[in-house]
């Protein structure tokens, strides 16, 4: 008799990235409930979860919520990206969830030099980071009930996932337009492909993760960090671009820490080149 896989539920299925890891959910071997970010009201998906069918875990992953033009509305954003927790939590709750995988973002640092997870200031500046911020905290109200993870996200890069900056600098290589960039010193790691995603949420659902870190925040980026300059010079390899790179300013940054990320769940993301191979592969 087969055992029943783990049950995965994405909450914003229907966006970029949840759409992603509903589709490669076969690849790792599990099975799949898709809430479209559309959902008003999830607990109506509850009934389908109660009924477990000897299911040993089921993994909530939650993709939605909502990334701003320039000028965000901050009622929305409070709406996509707080309130929506609030629906999420109670959701969880209702359905018995064994672990919840929060979508977070960097953005909620207030400056590139200070990404810890716990020391570094929370932003006060961006409207779209506070609320991914309080979305956390709302959603730390499930700790007593299951562990639950923040990832905080640079930019996410996938077939179909089209807005990050890393995107951006590859489209404009593929037509040999100029580029100026600043930060030619700075380590890099600020990179994450849907996929590495997909195989953290698989990990979740085969096995425990540590539960001293449930509620915190996990920096969840590309390991073994390069010199922004060294990785664009890989992608101008990589593309055949006869683009010209205009490099201005030089304040090196950082890479984004993710030691946390490994003590917790022995996790480790593929690196830097790995992920400028990718993005070649991708856009």
């Amino acid at each position: 008799m087969n055992r029943p896989r783990p049950l995965v539920v994405i909450a914003g299925s229907s966006g970029a990235i949840g759409s992603r890891l509903a589709n490669s959910a076969d690849a790792f071997n599990l099975d799949v409930l898709r809430l479209p970010r559309e959902t008003v009201d999830f607990i109506e998906f509850t009934p389908q979860l109660r009924n477990r069918k000897g299911r040993s875990r089921v993994i909530l992953v939650i993709a939605a919520g909502w990334a701003p033009p320039r000028d965000p509305n901050p009622e929305y954003l409070a709406e996509a990206n707080i309130n929506l927790m609030a629906s999420l939590a109670r959701f969880s709750c209702e359905a018995k969830v064994s672990a919840v995988v929060n979508l977070s973002t960097i953005s909620v640092y207030e400056n590139l030099a200070n990404r810890d997870e716990i020391s570094a200031p929370i932003t006060r500046e961006s409207p779209y980071g506070l609320s991914k911020y309080f979305g956390e905290q709302v959603l730390n109200s499930l700790v007593d009930h299951c562990p639950i993870y923040h990832l905080r996200l640079p930019g996410v890069i996938g077939k179909d996932i089209g807005n990050s900056a890393l995107s951006k600098i590859l489209y404009s290589l593929r037509k040999n337009q100029d580029i100026t960039l600043h930060s030619r010193s700075s380590l890099y790691n600020s990179v994450i492909s849907v996929d590495e995603i997909g195989r953290f949420v698989n990990k979740c659902a085969q096995s425990d993760i540590d539960e001293s870190y449930r509620g915190l925040p996990l920096n969840f980026a590309a390991s073994a960090p390069l010199k922004f300059e060294d990785f664009i010079s890989l992608l101008l390899k990589r593309t055949g671009s006869m683009s010209k790179i205009n490099w201005i300013g030089d304040k090196p940054q950082s890479s984004i820490p993710i030691n946390r990320l490994r003590s917790a769940t022995q996790f480790s993301s593929m690196s830097v080149t790995w992920h400028a191979e990718r993005a070649c592969d991708f856009y």
